[in-house]
């Protein structure tokens, strides 16, 4: 409840993050009134300020000229009564007073027993629709029923209904940086398979930090979650090394392999599908290919481990030695464009690159269009994870594509799976070459 001055310009706000009700205070005219309807307000209480007429209590509505007008429907509550426009009401006290705004919609909770006698049903009926089962109901009464939920503004309690199923319907996520378009595309598909699922998907960022990490663990299984599916930087390392301490929520690591048999992962063939690009950009004519962005540093499970382990096998099936080929690099594309242009400034700069993440690569390609490299006549770019820039990129990027739906699925599904005691083993997707103009080729088979 606010009084004056009263928040017009932040009643849309309030609105837009809030169920509760809204109602307003204070000497209100017309012109506030109807400012109050048209901002969200759900009720508005006007002082009696005109004082009352003698006989029969209500409030000097001389005073109040085309308040009740101007209010169109929405609840006038006034210090002796309360007019809706469509019928007045006896005089009330004060307590009376607060009891009408509480029975204003959605001031108090609406529970099942008023869902079903607004029906005419029962509340077990309520309950079938609600939850979609388990028992079937007939159409007509199916109707009734979601007519009343939205009528009376009814919300089931999730807590309540966790507690009588033994499960939460939540699953925990944990990504290094949401930020990143490859990770925020990940996400967004398992939020969308969760969604479909019925399930509630919850997101933290780690920001790369081992302490992040465990703190979001921790506090995901605080809340129950049906599951945990964790993209991490090490899945030996200790934010994540508590996996087989906690009570028995199942985990799935996504995006990277699992370092112990047990484990359960869903990855793309990281390997195999930069092996398959660097091929590629060979094939081109070039005596070399550089790797901007690998590293060799990072646990064997990383993805980016894999990428640099698949560029190096195919230079050394093509006779070409990856020492001094191989160029650290941050992942964001801004401090991997600082890298680069250091690279690419270089008198023996590499003619073909091939870069670890679509990130650093397009980091790569603004260096380039800075030093007036073009591309890809004086060099070839390649990337890795075909992240929706890619396609716009200068020029558009070659690059390697992972089966983010399917494995988003496939992670949710294993998760699931676990919480009924069915998770096993690990899948892993294959990666597709997606070429496009940056690598060279005259006719790429991808959107260019």
């Amino acid at each position: 409840m606010f009084g004056n001055p009263l928040p017009w310009d932040d009643l849309p706000w309030l609105r837009s993050i809030t169920d509760l009700p809204i109602v307003l205070k204070g000497i209100c005219p017309p012109e506030d009134v109807r400012r109050a309807k048209d901002g969200g307000a759900d009720a508005v209480h006007c002082s009696d300020h005109g004082g009352r007429q003698a006989n029969d209590g209500l409030p000097a509505l001389a005073a109040l000229p085309g308040v009740v007008e101007a209010a169109d429907g929405l609840p006038v509550l006034f210090d002796s009564g309360v007019r809706t426009g469509a019928a007045d009401h006896p005089p009330i006290t004060e307590r009376s007073l607060s009891e009408a705004v509480c029975r204003l919609p959605g001031m108090a909770r609406v529970t099942r027993d008023d869902v079903a006698r607004a029906a005419g049903t029962s509340t077990a009926v309520v309950s079938y629709v609600i939850n979609n089962g388990p028992r079937p109901v007939a159409p007509a009464t199916r109707a009734k029923v979601l007519a009343a939920v939205e009528e009376l503004g009814y919300r089931p309690n999730r807590v309540a209904q966790a507690m009588a199923r033994q499960r939460t319907d939540l699953i925990g996520m944990v990504v290094p940086d949401a930020r990143q378009p490859f990770f925020a595309g990940l996400a967004h598909q398992v939020e969308q398979a969760a969604a479909e699922r019925g399930r509630l998907l919850l997101i933290g960022n780690s920001d790369y930090a081992d302490e992040r990490e465990a703190h979001y663990i921790r506090a995901f299984l605080g809340m129950q979650v049906d599951g945990l599916i964790l993209v991490t930087q090490d899945p030996a390392g200790p934010g994540v090394s508590g996996f087989d301490a906690t009570d028995g929520t199942p985990v799935v690591l996504l995006h990277h392999r699992a370092e112990t048999a047990g484990g359960v992962a869903v990855v793309a063939d990281d390997e195999g599908g930069a092996a398959e690009v660097v091929r590629h950009l060979l094939g081109h004519g070039h005596s070399e290919v550089h790797c901007f962005g690998g590293t060799f540093s990072l646990s064997p499970a990383d993805p980016v481990s894999g990428r640099t382990a698949g560029w190096a096998a195919a230079l050394a099936d093509a006779g070409i030695p990856a020492e001094g080929r191989l160029v650290p690099a941050p992942f964001d594309r801004v401090r991997a464009h600082a890298e680069a242009l250091r690279l690419l400034a270089r008198p023996d700069r590499p003619s073909a690159v091939f870069c670890a993440t679509d990130d650093q690569a397009i980091g790569l390609l603004r260096a380039a269009d800075d030093l007036g490299i073009r591309v890809p006549e004086e060099l070839a770019v390649a990337g890795f994870d075909d992240i929706a820039e890619a396609v716009i990129a200068g020029p558009a990027l070659t690059t390697v594509e992972t089966a983010q739906e399917e494995m988003a699925r496939a992670a949710v599904d294993l998760v699931l799976g676990g919480a009924e005691g069915r998770v096993t083993g690990a899948r892993t997707f294959p990666a597709r070459l997606v070429l496009r103009r940056s690598c060279g080729c005259p006719n790429p088979s991808g959107p260019a």
